[in-house]
């Protein structure tokens, strides 16, 4: 059903939002959610910066905390600890091996929640966990 569908937006001219979709997306405050967002990416990366093997360096407006580490477990850990943690590309485990940096950016990174639902105390309850 899914390629069926996908197969039948083929060719299509773009087309425009629905009136409703218009309405909830205008009533979202951009500047606030990009502003929250990265001040609970600073919180995290001021904290694990030194023990992230990723390294940041510009302004973007970040969809999580991408947190590289050598502790065995911690995804494991902090989804114990209700703390939701997505795991991204899950297929590249069918194709590569072990020794593939994409196998260990599925295995050993960890995305840790940033966006604007969360604040400081929440970026705190993370660090705690970790």
């Amino acid at each position: 059903y899914f390629k069926a569908n996908d197969n039948s937006l083929l060719n299509q001219p773009i087309k425009e939002m629905s009136k409703l979709t218009q309405s909830i997306l205008s009533a979202i405050d951009y500047k606030k959610c990009a502003k929250i967002r990265r001040e609970n990416f600073n919180v995290l990366n001021n904290k694990l910066g030194t023990s992230n093997k990723f390294s940041f360096s510009n302004d973007a407006v970040p969809m999580v905390y991408p947190f590289w580490s050598s502790k065995i477990g911690l995804k494991a850990k902090l989804i114990k600890n209700k703390i939701y943690t997505p795991t991204y590309w899950n297929c590249v485990l069918e194709n590569c091996n072990s020794k593939h940096v994409e196998n260990k950016l599925v295995n050993e990174v960890v995305y840790l929640p940033i966006d604007q639902r969360y604040n400081i105390e929440d970026m705190n309850l993370i660090l705690n966990s970790i």
